[in-house]
């Protein structure tokens, strides 16, 4: 079975490159997949989990996203990731530490300080990959 070329990539750097089989991600609009000669696609991705499965062995390659876009013809799929991370290079003791950390240091500040928003943002991803990692 033939497959198609899949590329992840963040503003800094390459997360993935390989062959797959299948690929399933999240749309905006809801999640989907895509096999091999899908037609054309243009979408924009919501924050979730990106799945992708390796046509050389059969694993499957398993993200969390923070948005972004995906452009395919067919032949390659490219992921323009806002913000990606490879689930099992995550601790879901570190993740849960971290969660009440940044939840530590929320409760301290108001949401008119500097800090606010960029915390936040913190605490939504960590709790995104730890809800994937697990």
């Amino acid at each position: 079975m033939a497959g198609f070329r899949v590329n992840v990539v963040t503003p800094e750097r390459q997360l993935f490159s390989g062959t797959a089989q299948f690929l399933v991600a999240p749309g905006t609009e809801g999640v989907f997949g895509l096999l091999t000669s899908h037609a054309p696609i243009m979408t924009a991705l919501a924050s979730g989990e990106l799945k992708i499965e390796c046509l050389e062995d059969g694993e499957v390659e398993r993200f969390a996203l923070s948005g972004g876009f995906l452009d395919g013809d067919g032949k390659s799929v490219t992921v323009l990731a806002t913000r990606a991370e490879n689930i099992k290079s995550h601790d879901t003791a570190e993740l849960k530490s971290r969660i009440i950390d940044l939840e530590a240091k929320l409760q301290a500040l108001s949401p008119e300080d500097t800090d606010y928003a960029y915390l936040k943002g913190e605490l939504v991803w960590a709790e995104l990959v730890t809800k994937l990692a697990q």
